[in-house]
């Protein structure tokens, strides 16, 4: 087994590395953006590859990439922190019709079905 120990991985295009076994068949991808983001006030803690979160009230935002997408098919993984584990009734997803290029859109509900605020989005996209 070999480690390989550089500062810089650079592709020879402007598309990203590719994570290949010695067949030549892609075994991996990097993550493309991925972000930590206060639900009440909007604020990124940290984050790569996203220029900002917005607030459309009550369980809605938006997160905007600092480079668009080539496309609309990414996918976008993520969970939340909320205050207490034994109340685990909110559930967030990215809405269908809210993915552009250049953002995504979530929404926020209760199990009763209202929209609720969450304390922390956690947020990873893959895409080519």
């Amino acid at each position: 087994m070999s480690t390989l120990q550089v500062a810089t991985i650079k592709s020879q295009s402007s598309a990203a590395p590719q994570f290949q076994n010695s067949s030549g068949t892609e075994k991996g991808q990097l993550c493309k953006a991925w972000i930590k983001s206060e639900g009440a006030s909007a604020t990124i803690l940290d984050d790569f590859g996203f220029s900002s979160v917005t607030d459309h009230g009550t369980g809605q935002m938006t997160f905007t990439f600092t480079t668009a997408m080539s496309n609309t098919n990414y996918c976008v993984v993520g969970s939340h922190a909320q205050g207490s584990r034994t109340n685990p009734s909110k559930f967030w997803w990215v809405k269908e019709g809210d993915i552009a290029t250049g953002s995504f859109r979530v929404e926020v509900n209760t199990a009763s079905g209202g929209l609720a605020d969450l304390g922390k989005y956690y947020c990873a996209v893959f895409a080519n």
